[in-house]
């Protein structure tokens, strides 16, 4: 089964392609909510809570990482949030597809690649400079299969 966590504009575009390529999936968020076709399920699950997201993530096969905190509150939320939904990926045995942004790599002053070392200047970057490092480290060492 595919979990595709979020269903903002990412989230729902994962589950466009894969509802299209005939794949199972389900949907999960804060609300429960989100306006899917027939044979898409949508479940409610609050990544701040460890068992919510590892019970949420069991049967899956693959999640897609498509959610995060509210904006505001990336600082004070994001680094829990992400290790509950990589512990819930472990337990599941699932590969995880994180979606990524380049906070991380602050000013690159250039053309940018995932090669670039991690030089962010803001909070927010650092935030998300942590975030890939963790995933890293837990792909690195055999932990969980990490895209």
């Amino acid at each position: 089964m595919n979990v595709i966590l979020g269903t903002g504009p990412l989230g729902m575009s994962v589950m466009r392609e894969l509802a299209a390529c005939g794949e199972p999936v389900t949907m999960v968020s804060l609300s429960g909510k989100a306006a899917v076709p027939s044979g898409v399920r949508v479940l409610k699950a609050d990544f701040m809570n460890k068992d919510q997201t590892k019970a949420i993530m069991k049967q899956a096969k693959v999640v897609f990482q498509c959610a995060q905190p509210p904006y505001q509150k990336w600082e004070h939320m994001f680094l829990s949030f992400q290790d509950h939904i990589a512990a819930g990926a472990m337990d599941a045995g699932a590969k995880l597809v994180a979606a990524e942004n380049v906070y991380m790599y602050g000013q690159a002053g250039g053309i940018m690649h995932e090669g670039l070392p991690y030089a962010a200047a803001t909070r927010k970057g650092r935030v998300r400079a942590e975030m890939s490092r963790r995933l890293l480290q837990l792909h690195q060492e055999g932990k969980l299969q990490v895209a």
